[in-house]
């Protein structure tokens, strides 16, 4: 009798394994679904969820090495690349001999996403971490926003100060502020055609007489002069220069050891990549670039630059996931003459990208930034990442042709890769 009761028992146990088996088994099943083209009929399979997350990472894998092995043949066809590197998903591609990862490269304008990173942190930072209290502010007009400090003051006894009633810090992020000055416009050059380039100053900037338009606020208007003003609004809120700002929020956290606001004096341009940034060949002295903090002004490299755009596209980015979300929200259409769904958020840009101009069948989406030192020399830069699949390039030279060339080559390799997911 207690050997039958000990056999009920492990025959119990054994069904009771093999259900529980085929429980959880179902669990990881999911059930895909396909009508025939001959009926309405539905053709289901099990897919095994495991199998299925293994296959995604797989996918992912084999699309990186075809991008990077059509991006190195597309490469191979330009010509005279040089001071320039390639960088993807972390990888050398291209560097030409004179440069590697970690040499350092004027930025120009991808400066922009570190001064909208943190003006948001510095912002949500003074306000307690109270979230919809910096959603609010980031609406006020900067006469509200600034009263009673120093910089208010300063801009206030200038002559044309109408605009500090009608702009915002969103107006600043996303060039709706109405105020005109990019650093190749010929309102800039009227400005420093009166004064040495050493003497200028960021209030020769924002302060021009002619620089804002009342009837332009809230239409897109790219001009260097927004952020310059909202490095100096940093400034203000935090107490601290732009450059101890960027190291103690961004640079110090994520080691960004190449990473620098170029302050006059504090860098030696012979160590630079694309350092031949003169204002013209008359005028030898280079260009004092803290006049841009906040625009234009920071150095970088290529291992650096990857490092802040992963954590940017991260499950856990730096500035916090509700910070993120405003960084990263499109706010604007662009008017672009390659691109026709263009928008802009907070210092980063967003454009559909099709496999083809006649196939939009499956798309992705590019989210980048261009620099480019066009009126003083010859620094262009390019930091990008596709959301599918998830690829960064980041392209940093001082030739002209070089980032044309290096420019259509990413694009033929990216396209190639989505056309083909397409077709499979």
């Amino acid at each position: 009798m207690k050997k039958i009761s000990k056999f009920i028992v492990i025959i119990f146990i054994v069904a009771l394994s093999f259900f529980t088996l085929q429980y959880t088994n179902k669990n990881n099943e999911t059930e895909i679904c396909k009508e025939t083209q001959s009926s309405n009929v539905k053709i289901c399979t099990k897919l095994d969820e495991t199998k299925v997350v293994m296959n995604q990472t797989d996918q992912a894998q084999g699309d990186e090495e075809l991008f990077l092995e059509d991006l190195q043949k597309s490469i191979a066809e330009c010509k005279k690349l040089n001071n320039a590197i390639v960088y993807v998903n972390g990888k050398t591609i291209f560097h030409s001999e004179d440069v590697d990862e970690n040499s350092q490269f004027f930025v120009a304008s991808t400066t922009k996403q570190f001064t909208a990173c943190l003006i948001l942190m510095i912002l949500n930072e003074k306000n307690n971490a109270d979230i919809e209290k910096t959603k609010h502010d980031l609406h006020l007009p900067l006469c509200d926003l600034l009263k009673g400090t120093k910089l208010l003051q300063n801009i206030a006894n200038q002559k044309s100060n109408l605009w500090l009633t009608k702009v915002s810090l969103h107006m600043l992020l996303t060039h709706t502020s109405g105020i005109d000055i990019a650093m190749s416009s010929p309102i800039f050059f009227k400005i420093i055609a009166t004064k040495s380039i050493n003497t200028i100053t960021p209030y020769d900037l924002i302060t021009s007489a002619t620089s804002f338009d009342s009837d332009k606020v809230g239409e897109y208007l790219y001009s260097d002069a927004n952020y310059v003003i909202l490095a100096r609004i940093i400034e203000e809120l935090s107490g601290a220069s732009f450059s101890t700002c960027l190291q103690k929020h961004i640079t110090s956290p994520l080691n960004l050891s190449k990473t620098l606001n170029c302050d006059k004096g504090t860098f030696k341009e012979n160590k630079i990549a694309n350092s031949n940034i003169v204002l013209n060949p008359k005028e030898k002295s280079p260009l004092d670039l803290g006049l841009i903090t906040g625009a234009g002004s920071m150095i970088s490299s290529a291992k650096d630059l990857n490092i802040w755009t992963q954590n940017l596209h991260s499950d856990a980015p730096l500035m916090g996931k509700e910070l993120h979300k405003l960084m990263f929200t499109p706010y604007v259409d662009v008017p672009m003459k390659n691109h026709t769904d263009t928008q802009y958020g907070y210092g980063i840009a967003f454009t559909k990208i099709c496999a083809s101009k006649n196939d939009c069948e499956k798309t992705s989406t590019e989210i980048f930034h261009k620099g480019d030192f066009r009126a003083f020399g010859k620094a262009r830069t390019f930091l990008g990442h596709y959301t599918t699949p998830k690829i960064t390039v980041i392209l940093l030279t001082n030739n002209v042709k070089s980032i044309k060339s290096l420019t259509k080559a990413k694009s033929k390799a990216y396209n190639k890769l989505l056309q083909g997911n397409i077709n499979e």
